[in-house]
């Protein structure tokens, strides 16, 4: 017969086996009847055949401590709300929500908890809209300016927003040179702005306006992807919501669908076909395409001039 060494099993000496048995009855305690149960930490043991676990419920946090980063405080990413002393709680996308330098009471996960916690929304600002919790704003000044000289550049009217989600003034033309114009079209964009907890799921941020006449060759700026202009379209931004499939994406300066995966409103007015799109597709994006593309004012290409039509 093999020696221990030669199977490769080395076996503890005789006497050490009995020990470790009575140390292991001695931790565990006398055996229970088949089929009992106890329930430590979380864990459930059957001591009959079976032998079952189960996690402990997950802990549902609503509220945590803010964090001094050296003068800023910060707020854990899945609590964004900041709850004051002054009783108010602020949302990411409020637009006076204070300075990171202000420290807040408290952090919650949404209004909802703020509110149990006894603290209130913050009121908007002066000439605010709030639609499924975002702010929208006039934009710029310069906004304006922008649209102008597309308007001039192209020879016709373009789509200038009157209301963006807060910041209003983080809206970008999107040509190569800087300027809103790209293969004979108009294109400005809002990309990345601040949304309340649950606002899309798997999507981005996104705002995009576009015009471009009907007979040009490169339609992109008026389509979804992958599809023909339709031959009528509604002479003003109405209620009727396209979900463009996704495609190609738009890349600012080099081309692509810049409504590809967008919830889309379109329109045509003297041969012009006017599109408003924001990225996913539910009430919510409903909600606020509706709002900006009935905000539009089309500029004809007067610096300073906000006379032009507005769709509402």
């Amino acid at each position: 017969m093999a020696s221990d060494w030669e199977t490769g099993q080395r076996r503890p000496p005789a006497w050490r086996v009995p020990l470790l048995v009575l140390v292991a009855l001695a931790v565990a305690g006398p055996p229970a009847a088949p089929g009992a149960a106890r329930a430590r930490g979380g864990m459930t043991v059957t001591t009959g055949e079976q032998v079952l676990a189960a996690e402990p419920p997950a802990l549902d946090v609503v509220g945590g401590e803010p964090t001094d980063a050296g003068g800023r405080w910060l707020c854990p990413q899945d609590l964004p709300v900041r709850a004051y002393g002054d009783g108010l709680a602020y949302p990411g996308q409020h637009p006076q929500r204070p300075a990171s330098t202000v420290e807040p009471a408290t952090c919650y996960r949404d209004i909802d908890a703020a509110e149990a916690g006894g603290y209130a929304l913050a009121p908007p600002p002066p000439d605010t809209a709030v639609v499924y919790g975002l702010y929208l704003q006039e934009p710029p000044e310069s906004t304006l300016r922008d649209c102008a000289q597309a308007a001039r550049t192209l020879g016709f009217a373009v789509p200038c927003p009157g209301q963006l989600p807060h910041p209003a003034e983080g809206a970008s033309c999107a040509g190569s040179d800087g300027s809103c114009v790209w293969a004979n079209g108009f294109v400005i964009e809002l990309r990345d702005f601040p949304v309340p907890v649950g606002w899309c799921d798997d999507c981005d941020a996104r705002v995009t306006i576009t015009a471009v006449r009907r007979d040009v060759p490169h339609a992109a700026f008026a389509t979804c992807a992958g599809e023909d202009l339709p031959a009528r379209l509604p002479s003003r931004p109405g209620r009727r919501f396209e979900s463009c499939p996704t495609g190609p994406p738009w890349i600012p300066g080099n081309g692509g669908y810049p409504h590809e995966g967008n919830t889309l409103v379109r329109w045509a007015r003297d041969g012009v076909v006017y599109g408003v799109s924001v990225e996913g597709d539910g009430p919510a994006q409903y909600a606020l395409v509706s709002r900006v593309a009935n905000s539009i004012l089309l500029v004809a290409g007067v610096d300073g001039d906000r006379s032009g039509a507005r769709d509402d």
